[in-house]
């Protein structure tokens, strides 16, 4: 990991200034985003038998980064399909409940719309500020 980590941060502060360029208000970092450059200082390694194996829908946990954690992927070895899927509003009780509930769910994504992007062996995934927020992957 020490090997590609100048090249991956090199890339993922490339995606980050583009990102806040062309798609955030303002042209500036998100509330809570760190406006600081990009590091990698951590390591996550799933080991899958092949493709089509993966952990369930989730979301990461990283407060210890701070809030709105960028977090830059790295896949190696077979190719696989990264799932991802918006995160919708959970059930309320009662009619006013159930018409707020209605509600949301046309202005979402359906809880089983999935977007599937295909990582080939050596790509690297950016998930940005938000992605934690708005979205569960798998």
């Amino acid at each position: 990991m020490r090997n590609v980590s100048e090249e991956v941060r090199t890339a993922v502060n490339k995606e980050i200034a583009n990102r806040i360029q062309h798609f955030y208000p303002g042209k500036k970092t998100l509330m809570y985003q760190s406006p600081h450059e990009w590091l990698p200082n951590a390591a996550f390694v799933n080991c899958y038998k092949n493709g089509a194996e993966s952990v369930g829908y989730h979301c990461d946990q990283l407060t210890y980064l701070g809030p709105r954690a960028v977090i830059g992927s790295l896949s190696l070895g077979v190719a696989r399909e990264f799932r991802v899927r918006k995160i919708t509003a959970r059930d309320e009780t009662g009619v006013e409940g159930l018409k707020r509930s209605a509600e949301k769910a046309t202005s979402r994504a359906d809880a089983e719309g999935q977007i599937a992007i295909h990582l080939p062996h050596n790509s690297l995934l950016v998930m940005h500020a938000e992605m934690q927020e708005e979205w569960k992957h798998r």
